[in-house]
């Protein structure tokens, strides 16, 4: 995936380079590449779970599947599934 800033409208000079600084920090976000991804530590449900998203359940406080603590996905069947 790439992104690439459109210039900024008609602002004035000032309004003008800060959103073209963010936009270039989104840019840059999107290439630089990470070595892991860090998931924070859930202790309820999710209000509404969306098919696909991925979780870390705590396992004590919310404990999705009954396997613990863990990585657990929601899926198209609308149901937690433990991933590891």
């Amino acid at each position: 995936m790439s992104y690439r800033p459109a210039p900024a409208l008609p602002f004035d000079a000032a309004q003008a380079s800060h959103l073209n600084s963010e936009a270039e920090k989104v840019a840059r976000a999107f290439v630089d590449p990470t070595d892991f991804m860090a998931l924070k530590v859930q202790y309820k449900a999710p209000d509404k779970p969306r098919a696909g998203w991925l979780v870390y359940a705590d396992g004590s406080t919310w404990n999705p599947t009954g396997g613990g603590e863990g990585l657990h996905r929601y899926s198209l069947a609308g149901t937690w599934v433990r991933v590891g």
